[in-house]
C-alpha cells in the first residue's frame, strides 16, 4: 500500500513536469533570442546561489547530471522545485524567477523519468536560440546532461529546424522557377556558381535576421561569431537541398570557378540584386538567372 502511495505520487509529480514541458514550449517558440537569453542567465544565477554551500555536491548533481544522483533525492529536489514555482507565481518578480527554475525543473525531470527525454531534448534545441545573448550562462558546462551524446541528439535537432526553415526560405524565391519547370529543375540552373552564391548569401541573411545578428559584429563578440559559422554550415546545406544537388555536385560546381573569379569585388549588379532580395523582392535574382532556367 505504500510503495503504491509512492509510486501514485512518482506519476503525479512526471504529469506535471510533462505539462510544463508542454506550456513552456509553446511560449518559448514565440519569445526572441535576446529574452531567452535573459533567461538562461537567470537560471545560471539561481543554479550559483543554490549551490553555493553545496559541500557534498549532491546538489550541483541536480543541476549538471541529475542521472548521477540518488533517485529519491532527485525525487524529493523535483518536488521541492514544483512548490517554490507554486509560491514565487504570486508577483512578477517571483514569475521570472519560477520561469527560470522551470528550466531546471523540466530538465532534472527529464533524467528522472526517461520517456521525457524527448521533450528535454526539443527544449534544448529551442533554447538555444538565446545561447549568443547570454552573460552568465555558459552552454558547455551548465546544459544538464548525462552524456556527450545528449548535447549530440540537441545539435541534431537544431540544425534540423534551421536548415527547414532556410529551405522554406529560398523555395520562396525560385518557387516561379519550380512552377514554370513543374520541379525539373535544369542543370544549367542548379548547377551554376552564382545561383548557389545568390542564394547563400540570401539564406544567410535570412538567419541573421531571424537570430537578430549584427552583420558588423565586433571580433570579440565570440558567441556571435560561433552563431554565424553555424548559420554558413546550415545555409550551405540549405541550399544544396533546394538545388537538389549532392556533395559531389557542390564540390564540382565549386571547382568550375577559379579562385581569382571567386575572389573578385562584387559588381554594383551584385549589391543591386542581393539587396533586392534582401528587401523581399525577387524579381532581379529571377531575371538575372532567367537564360538558366526558361526554355
Amino acid at each position: 500500500m505504500v510503495f503504491g502511495f509512492f509510486k501514485s505520487n512518482e506519476e503525479k509529480l512526471k504529469q506535471q513536469i510533462s505539462k510544463t514541458f508542454d506550456n513552456y514550449l509553446k511560449i518559448l517558440k514565440t519569445i526572441p533570442d535576446d529574452e531567452i537569453g535573459f533567461v538562461l542567465d537567470t537560471a545560471a544565477k539561481i543554479k550559483s546561489s543554490s549551490t553555493l554551500f553545496d559541500s557534498a555536491g549532491d546538489y550541483l548533481g541536480v543541476f549538471e547530471n541529475p542521472a548521477s544522483v540518488d533517485r529519491k533525492y532527485l525525487i524529493t529536489t523535483l518536488n521541492e522545485w514544483k512548490k517554490h514555482m507554486i509560491e514565487q507565481s504570486s508577483t512578477l518578480e517571483g514569475r521570472a524567477k519560477s520561469g527560470a527554475l522551470s528550466i531546471w525543473f523540466m530538465s532534472a525531470g527529464a533524467f528522472a523519468f526517461p520517456d521525457l527525454k524527448d521533450k528535454y531534448e526539443t527544449l534544448w534545441s529551442e533554447l538555444q536560440r538565446g545561447f549568443h545573448k547570454c552573460q552568465v550562462f555558459d552552454p558547455d558546462k551548465d546544459i544538464p546532461r548525462q552524456t556527450e551524446t545528449d548535447l549530440d541528439k540537441v545539435e541534431e535537432l537544431v540544425e534540423s529546424r534551421e536548415i527547414k526553415y532556410l529551405e522554406q526560405e529560398l523555395t520562396k524565391v525560385i518557387q516561379p522557377i519550380i512552377d514554370a519547370t513543374n520541379n525539373n529543375l535544369p542543370k544549367k540552373f542548379t548547377h551554376d556558381y552564382n545561383v548557389s552564391f545568390y542564394l547563400s548569401m540570401y539564406a544567410q541573411h535570412c538567419y541573421e535576421k531571424k537570430h537578430n545578428i549584427n552583420s558588423f559584429i565586433n571580433n570579440n563578440d565570440e558567441k556571435s561569431m560561433m552563431m554565424r559559422m553555424n548559420g554558413h554550415v546550415y545555409t550551405s546545406k540549405a541550399t544544396k537541398n533546394v538545388l537538389q544537388l549532392s556533395d559531389a555536385d557542390k564540390d564540382q560546381i565549386n571547382k568550375s570557378v577559379s579562385d581569382d573569379k571567386k575572389l573578385e569585388t562584387p559588381s554594383d549588379e551584385w549589391f543591386e540584386v542581393q539587396s533586392s532580395m534582401e528587401m523581399g523582392d525577387f524579381s532581379k535574382f529571377l531575371d538575372k538567372t532567367k537564360t538558366l532556367w526558361s526554355s
